[in-house]
C-alpha cells in the first residue's frame, strides 16, 4: 500500500524508463455501502520506496482512491406570467424555471390539481401552456419526468366561476354499476342536490360535494364507453371525461362438450352489448360462433373445436370482460383393449375393458359380446371398466355403448367350447352318439369331434349345447376332443370302442 514518502510517479530510477508509472495486474471499483454517492477504486502499480519508510527499493503497490458523485440538480419552477386569468380558463401562461424537459409530455403543470393544457417547452428554462378552469387563488406546481419540481407559483382566477368537470377517478368500472367515482373540477355547488352527474345520460347516485372542486358519487349501470357530464344549479358544466363500463362473464352452461365443438353454450354476465358483433367469446383464444345476445346479461353461441380444459373469455365493444370461467372438452369414447380375450362358452369370464370416455354412472356404459350383453358392468374410471362375459360360441365382436352411443373397437372375444358328456360312451364304430356341452357352433363344418386321431362324421349341432356325430373306426379307449371355429375345447372325454 502507498505510504507517506513513497515516490509513486518517478519510475525511471526503478525501471530505466520515462514512464510516470507502471500498472500491474489488477484493478477494481465498488460502490460504498455506507454512501452510494461514493465509489472506491483501486489498482496495482510499481512504486519507488523511500528510505524514510525503510524501503529504498522499487516495489509493487496498491493504489486506492475515493470518487464522490454529486446529485443532479432538480427542476425548479420560479415564476409564471401572467399570474391571473378568467375562471373559465384558457389563459396562455409562460412558466419560467430550470431543468424543464423539452420532450413533449414530460413536463406538466398543475393549477391546484387540474392540469394545464397544450404545454410546450422551448428550452430547459421556459415553457408555455393554457390554464384550466378554476376559482380563487391556486398553487401552480411543475412535474418533470414524473418527479415534482421544486418551487411553485400562484395563479388567481378572476370573474364569475364557470362550473367545469375536468376529470374523474377511476375512469372505468363494472357494467353493473356501483363504482365509487371522484369528480374533479371547478365551481361545483356543495349544496345537496345542486350538483349532479350523468354517465351517458344515466344519473349517478349518492352524489356529495365536499368542496367547489371535488364531489363523489356512484356510477349507474351501463355498457361501453360513455361521456360523463355535470350539471350545477341547473346549468351544464364544461368538460365531459369518459367512463368505460367493463362487462363481466360470470358463468357458462354447459361447462363441457365434445372436442369437435358445436356445443350450444349460454353465457351469463353483465354489460353485454346486444348489437350484432359487439360481444364476442373465445374458448382458449378460439372464437365461439353464432353469438347472439338476447339481453345485457345473457348471450348464446357455439363452442369451437378444442382439447382439454380451456379458459373462456368475453369481449364487449373491444374491451375484455372481467371474470374467469372454464370449458372442458370431452374426449370421444373409445374401446382400445380387453383382457382376457377368450373364455368358456358358458360365460362368466371376468373381463377388463380399457378405453376412454367411459361414463362411470351406473347403467350408462354397457358392452355387447356379439348380440349378447355383458353382465355386472362397473366402471372405476373413464378409462377402465369390468364385466362378466355372457354365454356364447365362436369368435364374436365386442362393442361398447356409452350414453347411448355405440363404439366399435375392433375387439374379438373367443369362446372356448367344452364338453360335458357323450352318450353312449361305449359303442362300436358307426354308432351315432350325442355330445353335450357349451360353445358348439351350429353352422355345418364349424364344430368337429375327434375320437383319438379320427374325425367323427355327419356332425350336426342343433344348438350351442347339443351335437350328434357318427363314431369313426377305432378300438379300445380313446380321448374325445372338440374343436369349434378352430378353437380347441377346454376339456376332453373318454370313449370306449366295443366290438360288434
Amino acid at each position: 500500500t502507498i505510504r507517506a514518502g513513497d515516490d509513486t510517479y518517478n519510475m525511471n530510477p526503478c525501471f530505466g524508463t520515462n514512464q510516470t508509472s507502471r500498472w500491474g495486474d489488477y484493478s477494481g471499483a465498488a460502490i460504498d455501502p455506507q454512501n452510494p454517492s461514493n465509489v472506491w477504486v483501486s489498482a496495482e502499480f510499481a512504486a519507488r520506496g523511500s528510505a524514510a519508510n525503510g524501503d529504498a527499493g522499487c516495489d509493487w503497490a496498491t493504489f486506492a482512491a475515493q470518487l464522490t458523485f454529486g446529485v443532479a440538480t432538480a427542476a425548479t419552477l420560479t415564476s409564471i406570467s401572467p399570474t391571473s386569468g378568467p375562471a373559465a380558463g384558457g389563459t396562455s401562461v409562460t412558466f419560467n424555471g430550470t431543468g424543464f424537459d423539452v420532450v413533449a409530455g414530460t413536463t406538466t403543470f398543475s393549477f391546484g390539481g387540474p392540469q394545464a393544457t397544450g404545454v410546450t417547452c422551448s428550452s430547459g428554462t421556459t415553457c408555455t401552456g393554457t390554464s384550466p378552469a378554476g376559482t380563487g387563488t391556486v398553487t401552480v406546481t411543475a412535474t418533470v419526468d414524473g418527479v415534482q419540481a421544486g418551487g411553485s407559483a400562484t395563479f388567481t382566477y378572476t370573474g364569475p366561476a364557470v362550473p367545469t368537470l375536468s376529470s374523474i377517478s377511476p375512469s372505468s368500472g363494472p357494467a353493473v354499476g356501483g363504482t365509487s367515482v371522484t369528480f374533479n373540477g371547478a365551481a361545483f355547488d356543495p349544496a345537496p342536490g345542486a350538483t349532479s352527474f350523468t354517465f351517458g345520460g344515466s344519473a349517478a347516485t349518492a352524489v356529495s360535494c365536499s368542496s367547489s372542486t371535488q364531489c363523489t358519487g356512484t356510477s349507474p349501470a351501463g355498457t361501453g364507453t360513455v361521456s360523463v357530464t355535470a350539471t350545477v344549479d341547473g346549468a351544464p358544466a364544461n368538460g365531459s371525461p369518459t367512463f368505460t363500463y367493463i362487462a363481466s362473464l360470470t358463468s357458462i352452461s354447459p361447462t363441457s362438450g365434445p372436442e369437435g365443438g358445436g356445443t350450444s353454450v349460454t353465457f351469463t354476465g353483465t354489460g353485454f352489448d346486444t348489437s350484432a358483433g359487439r360481444t364476442t367469446f373465445a374458448f382458449g383464444g378460439v372464437a365461439a360462433t353464432g353469438v347472439t345476445c338476447s339481453s345485457s346479461t345473457t348471450c348464446a353461441g357455439a363452442s369451437p373445436s378444442g382439447t382439454g380444459t380451456v379458459a373462456v373469455s368475453g369481449n364487449v365493444d373491444g374491451i375484455p370482460a372481467s371474470g374467469a370461467v372454464t370449458f372442458t372438452y370431452i374426449t370421444p369414447p373409445g374401446l382400445s383393449s380387453m383382457s382376457p380375450t377368450s373364455g368358456p362358452a358358458a360365460g362368466g369370464t371376468s373381463v377388463t375393458f380399457i378405453g376412454r370416455g367411459f361414463d362411470v354412472a351406473p347403467g350408462q356404459t354397457s358392452f355387447l359380446f356379439g348380440a349378447n350383453a355383458a353382465t355386472g358392468v362397473s366402471c372405476s374410471s373413464s378409462t377402465s371398466c369390468t364385466a362378466k362375459s355372457p354365454a356364447g360360441a365362436g369368435a364374436v365382436s365386442v362393442t361398447a355403448t356409452v350414453d347411448g352411443a355405440t363404439i366399435a373397437g375392433n375387439l374379438v372375444f373367443l369362446y372356448v367350447p367344452s364338453m360335458t358328456a357323450v352318450t353312449p360312451s361305449t359303442a362300436p364304430a358307426g354308432t351315432t352318439v350325442t355330445i353335450t356341452g357349451t360353445g358348439f357352433d351350429t353352422t355345418a363344418g364349424n364344430t368337429q369331434f375327434k375320437f383319438g386321431n379320427a374325425l367323427a362324421t355327419n356332425v350336426q349341432c342343433s344348438s350351442n349345447t347339443t351335437c350328434t356325430a357318427v363314431v369313426p373306426a377305432g378300438n379300445g379307449n380313446v380321448t374325445l376332443t372338440v374343436t369349434v371355429d378352430g378353437q380347441q375345447g377346454s376339456n376332453s372325454l373318454t370313449f370306449h370302442y366295443r366290438k360288434r
